[in-house]
């Protein structure tokens, strides 16, 4: 991440007509800092692969963000955008510079990266939460650095998967089928989570993982037929389902969440991932 802090020139402006009183835009600045919001380039894991050749994202390595301001404290704090549950959403619309990129539209793992970045524009790389130490059994403090969530390391294929024109292909034990699956936006994430809501709210039977499948798989032996693809799912074996989520988990590309963090109070060192949730801006809560 790199930072791109924008001055203000200082002195008259040359181009003012001679005479004239100062106005808004030839008076000297008082405070000597720049009432432009400074920027900061944010690099991408998903080094712009798996959009679209029609989004501003297509083959793109990083965007810029704006620094938080008091008008992002003003979002973060709102009960309503917490309520609804978008309020990363619509922080990531408003920090955005090109205003054609949309949080609906971002990779899940390039939305995390812009998060990790705004937060340490605004409150530094250091994060710390309080959680139960596995080693001293107590509650202690334990200290991140967002920096290393933002450092690229580039992924190797699974073995047995290859890609084609953004579709990642592997065979399963069924009848050795050959899936074909795509990475999701978070257009996408957020159908699978209203779908779930709604089924919760009118008590409807379904299924989050077939619902998951339905949405992540692009066809099963070339097989594109939503129909014919959600019969097959709703009998999948476990076991398959299992590689199907798990080579995901694998090939989608995201900011590196876990660290080595050590216990303040008995110094045990162990492995736990960046924890996300309303606290994360709001550094002087403790968040377990």
């Amino acid at each position: 991440m790199s930072r791109n802090s924008k001055r203000a020139p200082q002195g008259p402006n040359p181009g003012a007509p001679q005479g004239m009183p100062p106005g808004p835009n030839t008076q000297q600045n008082p405070f000597g800092m720049s009432f432009v919001v400074s920027t900061e380039t944010v690099p991408l894991p998903s080094r712009g692969k798996y959009y679209p050749s029609d989004s501003p994202l297509h083959n793109v390595d990083e965007v810029q963000i704006k620094h938080l301001t008091a008008k992002e404290e003003d979002i973060l704090g709102n009960e309503e955008n917490i309520a609804r549950g978008d309020v990363f959403d619509i922080l990531i619309d408003n920090i955005m510079v090109d205003k054609r990129i949309k949080s609906r539209d971002l990779l899940e793992g390039d939305k995390t990266a812009i998060l990790v970045a705004s937060r340490i524009t605004g409150y530094g790389s250091e994060y710390k939460i309080e959680d139960h130490c596995g080693n001293c059994n107590k509650r202690n403090e334990f200290t991140f650095d967002l920096e290393k969530c933002l450092e690229h390391k580039e992924r190797e294929l699974p073995s047995g998967v290859r890609e084609e024109n953004g579709i990642f292909r592997f065979n399963i034990k069924s009848k050795d089928l050959e899936v074909g699956i795509r990475v999701l936006n978070g257009a996408d994430d957020a159908y699978l989570q209203e779908q779930k809501k709604r089924r919760l709210e009118l008590n409807i039977p379904g299924s989050d993982t077939v619902d998951f499948l339905n949405m992540v798989v692009e066809d099963v032996n070339k097989v594109t037929d939503k129909a014919s693809l959600n019969q097959l799912f709703e009998v999948l074996p476990i076991s398959d389902v299992r590689k199907i989520k798990t080579t995901y988990s694998k090939i989608v590309p995201s900011a590196d969440l876990v660290q080595e963090v050590e216990c303040a109070g008995c110094g045990h060192k162990s492995e736990r991932q960046v924890p996300f949730s309303v606290g994360f801006f709001w550094p002087e809560l403790r968040v377990s």
